[in-house]
């Protein structure tokens, strides 16, 4: 994933935005430039403004996704915020690899978030 975030950001700074609207517009595709280095070398914040991209990637949620193994990833829509995890187990037919500890990390971040 941290490929795809550089490249996206590679992207976004090769043409400058000509106005504010413009770098907001490209900012809901390419992601916000929000939080640490090193969480955005590792995930990309997309939203609708830049405020809600600060809301969804606040320090305590940057810690929890940053110290999640395996990686955990958000996403929200309306009022709505789902978290899941690409790690599935050995096979897909075996969803019971999908353990209570996987279960406590997304619950964790989702803990995290804090809602206004």
């Amino acid at each position: 994933m941290s490929a795809f975030t550089e490249q996206a950001g590679r992207r976004a700074g090769q043409h400058p935005a000509a106005s504010p609207a413009e770098a907001a517009g490209r900012a809901r595709i390419f992601g916000w430039p929000v939080g640490t280095e090193e969480f955005r070398r590792q995930y990309l914040v997309k939203a609708g403004d830049e405020q809600s991209a600060q809301w969804i990637a606040s320090p305590a949620t940057q810690e929890r996704l940053l110290s999640a193994a395996p990686p955990v990833s958000l996403v929200t829509c309306g009022a709505d915020i789902i978290a899941w995890s690409d790690y599935g187990g050995k096979h897909i037919s075996q969803p019971e690899d999908f353990g209570l500890a996987m279960i406590d990390r997304l619950l964790g971040v989702l803990d995290s978030l804090e809602f206004r």
